[in-house]
């Protein structure tokens, strides 16, 4: 491992872009295929993964693109003061003003350029801490299309026909190959990777200049996810005391981790004060909780990976390589073992493995380059042994990505009946700008996007006490259902008008007290005329 920061080549190896634009527009390949074999009558979304997800981010680029700066909260009934997203999407949403594609191209567009550059800067990363050309190629490789046993778990319930083990590759942080389906997530990566490598560069040549930049792109990072500071956090101070300890680093060395920390902490600072001083951003705030699961789960979704970087660091420490890189890379995967496991200090748990694959995938290489190269090479040859130790690498991890691939490329969730379009554009044209539709969860996620309204349940996480709205939706829509209780859960959802899909029709069409106002066939949108007002924003907790 480098100890100076490592080779800067001029360019990159024609190989390295080949590669990083195949596997970054690959990752296109999903809705290509949705888009190309839609069924007659429905319309593809745009979207394959984390549904509720992107068509919160898409409303949020919508209100962007119409020169807003603070959002409404349309996921929700509730009348609250507009909530600050993060720049990026305003980013997004400008962009898509004056590209002259539709919203959605617009975004998947992005998806692949910052894949594509995502791989860029982690092969600068990696020219940085690794002198051996092999370790580069296979950590690219593990980066790149990383995934754990996730297939493999599968193929065992199968055989079992139950349930018998989990693994968190299902979980798009864990792996970037996962997280190139959703852009602010790659864009979270770039930054991380690219914070990383400035401060590899920075410790053996400190100036004011680099500290400046590394704050910078501190900041960027944890603008995007306020959360990767409950990993960076710790990281940066251990890294710290540590280096400075075993003279890895001086003093002066040193101020590159504390400029990374005031970046990064300053923000994510900004982000909590926001959620303390807004009831919106503090509702949602109160809810975002995202358990991890059993430590099982994690050492199935990081698969071979994990065990090969555990041996890349003893490969590592053979050969005398204790510079203050190496530090950094042994320590991120302690540090985030530890605050994965967190609650109730770190609410958001699961986060915290964003970006975990980049240090596994670093000593993964130097595993290979160290370890199973030379151990190949005495059975099967010296020209043979990089090709064999490749296959294997790619059968252990390719499984769960090419399951991922045909998973999006096949879902039906992707896609959605014309007629549900045809229903929210008439109400983004026909309805007050402050009307209030009552939904069903998946109905309210597109009213929301596409109407621009606001709608009674919309996002599991950021519709206010939304596990307590979807049941009392599921509820109203139910055919047994009584006729009063009906009545008692719309009147006291606060919501002028009802959308109700054809399977969700038959229960509420002799409802009293609707008046039908439009029939798109897939979906029926009703008025209730004695609508009382929309309900106020009060603690989650308090309504429960």
């Amino acid at each position: 491992m480098s100890a100076d920061g490592g080779e800067r080549p001029a360019g990159y190896p024609r190989w390295v872009l080949i590669f990083s634009a195949v596997v970054a527009l690959s990752s296109a390949l999903p809705h290509v295929h949705q888009a190309c074999t839609v069924p007659q009558g429905e319309i593809f979304t745009g979207i394959v993964e984390s549904h509720q997800d992107q068509n919160l981010y898409l409303v949020w680029c919508r209100q962007a693109m119409a020169g807003r700066v603070m959002m409404e909260n349309f996921a929700t009934a509730e009348e609250a003061p507009p909530i600050f997203v993060g720049p990026h999407w305003l980013v997004i949403g400008t962009l898509a003003r004056f590209i002259p594609l539709p919203l959605i191209v617009t975004y998947r567009i992005l998806a692949v350029a910052l894949a594509f550059i995502y791989l860029l800067i982690v092969w600068r990363l990696l020219c940085a801490v690794l002198e051996d050309e092999r370790a580069r190629l296979f950590a690219l490789v593990i980066v790149a299309l990383g995934s754990g046993f996730r297939t493999f778990v599968a193929i065992i319930h199968r055989l079992l026909d139950r349930e018998v083990l989990h693994s968190a590759d299902v979980m798009p942080e864990l792996w970037a190959y996962h997280s190139f389906l959703l852009p602010h997530f790659t864009l979270a990566l770039c930054l991380m990777a690219l914070l990383t490598l400035l401060l590899v560069r920075a410790w053996p040549a400190p100036t004011g200049r680099g500290w400046l930049g590394i704050a910078l792109v501190g900041a960027a990072m944890t603008s995007v996810h306020p959360y990767n500071i409950a990993v960076w956090g710790p990281l940066l101070l251990l890294h710290a005391a540590i280096s400075l300890a075993y003279r890895a680093l001086d003093v002066r060395a040193v101020m590159a981790n504390v400029a990374a920390l005031l970046g990064a902490g300053g923000m994510a600072g900004l982000y909590v004060l926001g959620s303390h001083s807004n009831p919106m951003l503090a509702a949602w705030a109160e809810q975002n909780v995202l358990r991890s699961p059993p430590p099982l789960s994690y050492l199935m979704g990081l698969g071979v990976v994990l065990p090969l970087a555990i041996v890349g660091r003893f490969v590592i420490s053979r050969e005398s390589r204790h510079g203050p890189a190496m530090w950094l890379l042994v320590l991120w995967p302690l540090v985030t073992a530890v605050m994965v496991y967190s609650y109730p200090l770190v609410p958001f748990e699961r986060r915290g493995v964003e970006g975990l694959h980049i240090p596994l995938a670093i000593l993964a290489g130097a595993a290979m380059a160290g370890w199973v190269i030379p151990w190949l090479r005495e059975r099967v040859g010296e020209r043979r042994a990089i090709g064999v130790a490749m296959a294997l690498l790619l059968v252990m991890i390719l499984p769960t990505n090419l399951k991922l691939q045909y998973d999006s490329a096949t879902t039906p969730m992707g896609r959605m009946p014309r007629g549900w379009l045809e229903a929210y554009e008439w109400l983004a044209e026909q309805t007050p700008d402050d009307a209030r539709i009552f939904t069903s969860i998946r109905v309210g996620q597109y009213c929301a996007r596409y109407a621009l309204r606001h709608v009674y349940v919309g996002h599991v996480q950021v519709t206010v006490d939304a596990e307590r709205k979807e049941d009392l939706a599921g509820e109203f829509f139910r055919i047994t259902t009584a006729p009063e209780r009906r009545a008692e859960i719309l009147r006291g959802s606060g919501c002028g008008w009802l959308a109700a899909t054809s399977g969700q029709e038959p229960a509420v069409k002799d409802m009293p007290g609707l008046e039908k106002a439009y029939d798109a066939g897939d979906m029926v949108i009703y008025r209730v005329p004695d609508a009382g007002p929309p309900p106020r924003l009060q603690p989650i907790s308090s309504t429960r």
